[in-house]
């Protein structure tokens, strides 16, 4: 047997998990292809300075960032600059019309859960790729994130929100982030660290005050997470939303829960429509695992409530 002759660092550790994370997001990102990072801020997947050519798209310009987030973070180095601002309306309005149709990949990490209008941005998405292009996006796991306690979203809740319109959270988005958002052990829970005590992040007194004040028409944006998959709730939604010929997107590959998300690289392509039989069957499959998805995140909390009852006869 050969000894270690060192153990690796927890910042080693670290790093390493930080690398494997962006290569599995560049999955299907080829040096020299035209591609496009959405609100990288200063962690980019895909930063040009390491040679990719990268057109980058965040809420606000560089300059701006590094002033919202200095005292903050010591990454501002990392910031780059942004090729275009998106901070309402739909994403393709704020590309310049010459780059729709261009993309062969565009990645965003941890975005699309902010999104009012998560099917608009799909459609967005389309324009700006290239035949065959591939949306990659890095999604939190709401078992494994403060999302804990939050119903999962549907292609319903999708169609619905497209249908009532804007770029703003609606009252009861807001209400439901803050009233239900939770911290494991004293901190936001992100991660799958064993559970401990769970709190609430806020009071149900301050997320009524927050959905009150979203409602008014000069009231400041309030973000939120207003869309909570699994891997399989959301390969659900999009084979819903491509059936019913709301989107081209599908899924191509997904990841099973690594840390506090999931991976999911999708397509741009027509493909042969599924019978209505083949259909049912592939929905019912997915509702199963979904279901499956669950049963981990009862088992965590049996663990956790079985925990807390051995302290207390302890006590």
């Amino acid at each position: 047997m050969i000894k270690r002759l060192f153990r690796k660092t927890p910042a080693d550790a670290g790093a390493r998990l930080m690398k494997r994370r962006a290569e599995k997001l560049r999955r299907f990102v080829v040096r020299g292809m035209p591609v496009m990072e959405i609100g990288p801020s200063f962690a980019p997947i895909i930063p040009r300075r390491d040679g990719w050519d990268t057109f980058i798209v965040d809420h606000l310009s560089r300059e701006d960032l590094i002033a919202k987030y200095e005292g903050h973070d010591d990454r501002l180095d990392a910031i780059e600059a942004v090729d275009a601002v998106w901070d309402h309306g739909l994403l393709d309005q704020a590309v310049p019309s010459e780059r729709h149709g261009t993309f062969s990949v565009i990645l965003a990490s941890h975005v699309i859960e902010h999104i009012a209008d998560l099917l608009s941005f799909f459609c967005s998405a389309e324009r700006l790729l290239s035949q065959g292009g591939v949306l990659s996006l890095a999604v939190p796991d709401k078992r494994f994130c403060f999302d804990f306690y939050k119903t999962i979203s549907t292609a319903g809740d999708v169609v619905a929100a497209a249908k009532d319109g804007g770029s703003r959270h609606g009252r009861r988005t807001i209400f439901n982030h803050f009233a239900y958002s939770v911290m494991s052990k004293g901190k936001i829970m992100w991660g799958q660290d064993p559970l401990g005590a769970l709190q609430f992040v806020n009071t149900l007194h301050q997320a009524a005050d927050l959905s009150e004040k979203a409602a008014q028409p000069d009231a400041p944006y309030i973000d939120c997470h207003a869309w909570h998959f699994t891997p399989a709730s959301f390969e659900l939604m999009m084979l819903e939303l491509k059936a019913l010929g709301l989107t081209g997107l599908s899924v191509d590959e997904i990841s099973e829960a690594d840390g506090c998300e999931f991976i999911a690289h999708l397509r741009s392509s027509p493909g042969q429509a599924l019978s209505p039989e083949a259909l049912s069957s592939r929905r019912l499959a997915l509702l199963d695992k979904t279901l499956l998805e669950a049963e981990q995140q009862i088992k965590l909390s049996r663990k956790r409530l079985n925990g807390a009852k051995r302290n207390r006869f302890v006590a």
